[in-house]
């Protein structure tokens, strides 16, 4: 029976040293082959989805946590958050003493009035060779955005910010100063769900793949929840663990959970016995 299979990205599908294990490319293909729909379920906006994870040619995506959908390259839901909304937080994080990256899914934009965190900049290190688009905010006519995160330290009035953006945003504590907002009516598993609706599929026939506590809501909504190995925070909520994303977990999982293409198998398992 056709399943719907999800994957978030740092940590499940991109190893912490920025590669993807051919083993997870093998298996999802394979996956595809059997008849199986693929999907990056992600907390980065489209822009931020490098060329080599779209090259690998997944069904679609879940961008910015439910904020964007594609399905085969048609864009089936995309919310952006209100211009006056985004000027409002802007103030209110500045008041705030945050660091923040706006992300939209054309681009990303940064403060430069706001302190530099040591985390944003290692990430904006990152982005810079990889030639991300990251624009200054400051006094930009086309600042918007479709989510956001911010790093914060002693200097951050924290219960002020999350006072402020209760109305409208989910407060993820990505953990170690680092945070992430994401708009009242959107998640994980709302996409998962428009997605389901739109194929016309049921909930039940949906796998999910993660490694931290951002991914608790796809992990919560998928019929079956896979845990990698190195994601630990997220162990206590999944069906089941696989191995580490250093140990071929995504491989692991889908052989496990019988999504291989048999021709794939068969192959597998001659170079097994060779080997």
């Amino acid at each position: 029976m056709k399943k719907l299979l999800f994957f978030d990205i740092d940590g499940t599908l991109v190893d912490d040293d920025g590669s993807i294990p051919a083993s997870t490319i093998q298996a999802i293909a394979s996956a595809q082959k059997a008849g199986h729909l693929t999907f990056i379920n992600t907390g980065r906006t489209w822009g931020n989805v490098d060329p080599e994870l779209r090259a690998i040619g997944f069904d679609g995506f879940i961008c910015g946590c439910g904020t964007e959908i594609i399905y085969r390259n048609q864009v089936l839901f995309h919310q952006q958050v209100k211009p006056e909304l985004c000027a409002s937080i802007r103030e209110l994080v500045r008041s705030c003493n945050a660091t923040p990256l706006y992300e939209r899914s054309d681009t990303m934009f940064y403060d430069p009035t706001m302190p530099k965190h040591p985390a944003f900049c290692d990430l904006m290190k990152i982005y810079e060779r990889k030639q991300k688009d990251v624009q200054d905010l400051t006094d930009h006519a086309d600042f918007s955005f479709d989510k956001f995160v911010i790093w914060y330290d002693e200097q951050t009035d924290l219960k002020k910010f999350q006072d402020g953006i209760a109305a409208d945003f989910d407060f993820i504590d990505r953990e170690n100063g680092f945070a992430e907002m994401v708009p009242k009516n959107c998640s994980k598993a709302t996409g998962m769900q428009q997605l389901v609706d739109y194929l016309q599929m049921d909930m039940k026939d949906t796998i999910a793949f993660g490694d931290s506590l951002n991914d608790l809501p796809m992990m919560q909504a998928a019929n079956i929840a896979v845990g990698m190995g190195n994601g630990t925070s997220l162990h206590p909520y999944v069906t089941f663990i696989t191995k580490d994303i250093k140990e071929n977990g995504i491989y692991e999982a889908m052989k496990q959970l019988n999504l291989l293409s048999l021709s794939y198998q068969k192959k597998m398992w001659l170079f097994q016995k060779i080997a």
